[in-house]
């Protein structure tokens, strides 16, 4: 017979273990921040309309705000770029429902249940929108 401390033991070593493997597959499909993407844009092109002009903050403000999150700058121009994809009405959030679509863009593909955390960490008010700096905090963290 096994006892309720050796099934509960068992039962936490299994879930452990797929909890484990899930963890290195979401690291083995994570893509580096700190090492330029390919296709990642010119910072004197796309910095002036993403940064500078829209939200006020100097290129130095840019700089500092990727170190701190430890992305290349040209990973979190390439990010604001896919982000802005998907907010049609150019006001800085995206809803939602357009969350599975832009994490895919940019090289995650979250199961359903993944997804819903997401969503609980990015959309705590429950307002249904997404702030682009909040999604970038939070991106970099949990790529990291």
């Amino acid at each position: 017979a096994v006892s309720a401390v050796s099934a509960v033991s068992a039962v936490s070593a299994e879930d452990l273990s797929v909890h484990l493997e899930g963890q290195l597959s979401k690291a083995r499909r994570r893509r580096p921040l700190l090492v330029p993407w390919p296709e990642a844009p010119d910072v004197e092109k796309s910095l002036e309309p993403n940064f500078l002009a829209r939200y006020k903050l100097s290129k130095e403000d840019v700089q500092t705000m990727a170190d701190r999150m430890g992305i290349h700058l040209r990973n979190l121009l390439c990010v604001k770029q896919e982000f802005d994809s998907y907010d049609e009405e150019n006001s800085g959030y995206i809803d939602a429902r357009d969350l599975k679509g832009l994490l895919q863009r940019l090289g995650e593909d979250l199961q359903d249940d993944e997804l819903e955390h997401a969503l609980e960490d990015l959309d705590a008010d429950g307002r249904g929108d997404i702030d682009f700096f909040e999604f970038l905090e939070w991106f970099s963290s949990a790529s990291q």
